[in-house]
């Protein structure tokens, strides 16, 4: 039988170690944000299409300045970048505030990059503002809004 300061001590550690485990809604978006670009620059459709609302919006600025006003309009746009030889986004100096516990908004700065099928490279880097919902305990994309810089 263990003694109660040894069994205290064990129970400790273990409560500890199971609270650190449990990560909070910001972390949650930011890997949200992590996936999703891994799985854009991956090209894979059904991952990425997971991390996005049904309701999606979104105003590109990347390639062209159009408003996407759903989900689907945004995957052909997107699989229409897929096409290309190469297609690389990186979103750097996140800042993610999260609020009620049940949406989020993240700016950053980004930087996209194609190789168009001439093989000429094409860079923008801009601006973005990312919007998420909690919906049925889960983190979705509802919002992109992009912004070259001047």
């Amino acid at each position: 039988m263990m003694r109660p300061i040894k069994w205290i001590a064990t129970l400790s550690i273990l409560c500890i170690s199971a609270c650190g485990a449990f990560a909070g809604d910001k972390e949650d978006v930011q890997a949200l944000m992590e996936n999703g670009v891994k799985a854009f620059n991956a090209k894979d459709k059904a991952v990425y299409a997971s991390y996005l609302a049904d309701d999606f919006q979104s105003f590109s600025g990347v390639q062209t300045p159009l408003l996407y006003e759903t989900k689907a309009d945004w995957m052909n746009f997107i699989e229409g970048l897929w096409g290309l030889p190469f297609v690389s986004y990186n979103q750097q100096q996140s800042l993610i505030r999260v609020y009620n516990g049940n949406s989020a908004v993240i700016n950053g700065y980004y930087i996209f990059k194609v190789v168009n099928k001439d093989g000429s490279l094409t860079a923008h880097s801009g601006r973005a503002t990312v919007n998420v919902v909690k919906s049925d305990g889960k983190w979705k994309i509802v919002n992109y809004h992009f912004s070259n810089l001047f």
